[in-house]
């Protein structure tokens, strides 16, 4: 007996790819239109609050959706514990 039946479960894994994808750069391009489309000589002190709200939440939703790239094998030596793990550099080489 097959646990899922079809292909609908690849097309929802599919989506949430992208969905997390998406996230991310958008993301990216708030941190960067928000970085550098201020007026000549503002610094990031005399930022409006919305500005400062838009580059907080997309710092954190880009480090959310991040975090979950990284490698998570508990048996590894080199695991961090709890959430920690997220701090690991992504190997290239995997």
């Amino acid at each position: 007996m097959r646990f899922s039946p079809g292909v609908g479960a690849d097309w929802w894994l599919l989506g949430i790819g992208f969905i997390e994808i998406s996230a991310i750069a958008g993301a990216i391009e708030i941190i960067v239109g928000a970085l550098r489309t201020r007026a000549p000589n503002m610094t990031l002190a005399r930022m409006p609050v919305f500005a400062w709200t838009m580059l907080i939440f997309s710092t954190l939703g880009g480090l959310a959706f991040q975090s979950d790239r990284r490698p998570t094998d508990p048996g590894t030596e080199d695991a961090l514990p709890g959430p920690l793990h997220a701090l690991q550099p992504i190997p290239v080489w995997a």
